[in-house]
């Protein structure tokens, strides 16, 4: 009994070296009792009086007073010491210096737990005061509650502080995940990835992280693409730019389908071309990355990567690269801001596939009417336009059968509402829809058919086929490029008169006054190139002998009749010029006349 009284004087000592009162008091939360008794043995009782100090900072931060805490575990530090100093100070030393930064990490861990961030950033600097060791550890720390305040400055700042690598790196992919969750997208931008001090530079760091987020998020949930674009921006970078936004473009056809994904690739393709644009001309291009279509879809079919389905080893090919210049992006986004396009003027044959090619896109443009487009696609492409004057001439003879309808109603507004969509000379009149759609045709041909005949022979097979007579303005247009190939379409469609009627016609120009009706540059003379002279005698000898076996009808023999005396008119024309040009040869001294040999049929 004797023994358990002196036990109990003891422990209400205040002189005692322990404070297992305090201890006591704290452990079963009488923190009033406790605050009272530390302040009554305040100045009187020395001993534990930093222990008591600290205990009493424990229950301030239990009561969430934190800022009271902070001050009284400060006091405590540097009172612990005071109390009971080293007895050797070299020996002791550094083992003071540890238990001091034990002391302040099991503060800052107690501070931590109930998440007062500021009071562990303030603890932190207090430690690095008197201490070289754990610097790195301070300063991650410093970092993660200054993220946690979002105190991006300073956080930003721990990180060109600290010199651990690792820990640098963990901490540079925690700042940029925290902006980009919290949408600081404009101030992860903003700053400059490079200490002045080391020269490191970190924003290859920056590009990789942004990268690997954009390449593993969804699209339909974040697009990180955007953020990489404008990162390369502000660093000047705009090749990088114009790579990054290309592969979302990849990414976008593959994943999304439909109006809004089409809108996001236009603007993507735009982005790009204007990064592009910025670069020097040797060096505006982007390469995609390849990525390994094969393991996907093996994986989908849960087969083997390395093997085929008759158990043999796999040859794999390994992938090029693709290399796409500006050009080859400008096509691309012309695709995909035609089938806007399309969509916007209700095309009802869209599909929702992403993947269409510029034939196809070319078919549908024909299919809305949309024939300026199309001729642009097929200009961009080096395609040829056949199936463009195909459907216009379609439309053209569809509009002149029904032009005999009075009354317009709402279908029939719908019909000619693909005119609006394609431009004329603003110095063409027309008189109806109708004509409107020939002029049209008309300005096409003018203006696309250069050197060959290839487009007349389309319209004009197109009308024969459909048993309507060519236009007069048709007929002269194709005359003055290919009379001879206009006589043979009219004998594939077994048309005799129209095909007497333009061999005879080119039969007399060549020796009248109307010979550049036929594009001839002058009527047939014994000094002109006769190089320039082209009849189509196989033509016209297949007219004769198909009009030899109706000579029996008037109507073929008139024709017939008609035919011959054109052909024997120029044979007489042409022999005579061809003596003059022997006689000039002769007075010239010349013993040959090529001029024979020249100005004969073709």
């Amino acid at each position: 009994m004797k023994s358990i009284c002196f036990d109990i004087h003891l422990t209400r000592w205040p002189e005692t070296a322990d404070a297992l009162l305090s201890e006591y008091l704290l452990v079963n939360n009488e923190f009033i009792s406790l605050q009272t008794y530390v302040k009554f043995l305040d100045g009187y009782s020395k001993p534990s009086s930093s222990a008591r100090t600290f205990l009493l900072g424990q229950s301030y931060l239990l009561e969430k007073e934190e800022l009271k805490a902070y001050s009284l575990f400060m006091s405590s530090l540097y009172g612990m010491f005071e109390e009971n100093p080293p007895v050797n100070e070299e020996i002791d030393e550094e083992s003071v210096g540890s238990q001091q930064l034990d002391f302040c990490f099991k503060v800052m861990n107690m501070f931590e737990e109930l998440s007062y961030s500021e009071q562990v950033i303030q603890m932190a600097h207090q430690t690095m005061k008197f201490t070289d060791k754990e610097k790195d550890t301070l300063w991650t720390k410093v970092f993660k509650h200054s993220v946690a305040l979002e105190h991006y400055d300073e956080a930003f700042g721990a990180i060109l502080t600290n010199t651990d690598q690792d820990r640098k790196m963990n901490c540079l992919h925690q700042f940029v995940n925290a902006l980009c969750d919290k949408g600081q997208l404009t101030t992860l931008v903003s700053y400059p990835y490079k200490d002045a001090i080391t020269q490191q530079d970190l924003r290859p760091s920056v590009i990789s992280i942004l990268l690997s987020k954009a390449r593993s998020v969804d699209l339909t949930v974040r697009n990180y693409y955007d953020l990489l674009f404008a990162f390369h921006t502000v660093n000047n970078d705009f090749l990088s730019a114009a790579n990054v936004m290309y592969e979302c473009c990849e990414r976008l056809s593959c994943e999304l389908t439909g109006l809004n994904a089409q809108q996001k690739k236009a603007k993507c393709y735009l982005a790009c071309i204007n990064a592009l644009e910025c670069v020097p001309k040797q060096s505006a291009w982007v390469s995609p990355p390849i990525y390994d279509s094969e393991t996907k879809m093996n994986a989908v079919r849960r087969m083997s990567p390395k093997r085929n389905t008759n158990g043999r080893n796999k040859v794999r090919a390994s992938a090029k690269p693709r290399i796409l210049l500006l050009s080859d992006v400008k096509k691309e986004y012309m695709l995909v801001n035609m089938s806007l396009r399309l969509a916007n003027n209700g095309c009802k044959q869209l599909t929702e596939s992403s993947l269409l090619g510029a034939e196809d896109i070319v078919g549908l443009l024909c299919n809305t009417g949309m024939y300026d487009e199309a001729i642009e696609v097929c200009t961009m492409y080096n395609l040829g336009l056949a199936q463009i004057f195909q459907s216009l001439t379609f439309r053209c003879l569809r509009m002149s059968r029904e032009l005999n309808i009075n009354v317009p109603t709402t279908e029939d507004e719908e019909k000619v509402k693909w005119l609006s969509y394609n431009r004329l000379p603003t110095e063409t009149s027309y008189t109806s829809s109708c004509d409107q759609a020939w002029k049209i045709l008309r300005h096409y041909l003018e203006r696309h058919e250069t050197v060959s005949s290839t487009y007349h022979k389309i319209v004009a097979n197109k009308l024969l086929s459909n048993s309507t007579s060519l236009p007069v303005w048709l007929v002269a247009s194709y005359k003055l490029r290919n009379a001879g190939e206009l006589i043979r379409v009219y004998i594939q469609h077994d048309l005799i008169e129209e095909a007497v009627d333009v061999s005879t016609d080119l039969l007399d120009s060549l020796t009248s006054a109307t010979f550049d009706r036929f594009g001839f540059e002058n009527a047939l003379t014994a000094t002109m190139d006769a190089s320039a002279v082209c009849v189509p005698y196989t033509s016209i000898d297949i007219l004769l002998n198909i009009l030899e076996e109706y000579l029996q009808d008037q109507y073929y023999l008139q024709l017939y009749t008609k035919l011959k005396t054109a052909v024997d008119r120029y044979m007489i024309d042409l022999e005579e010029k061809s003596g003059d040009a022997e006689r000039r040869l002769r007075s010239a001294g010349k013993s040959d006349n090529p001029m024979m040999n020249k100005m004969a049929w073709t």
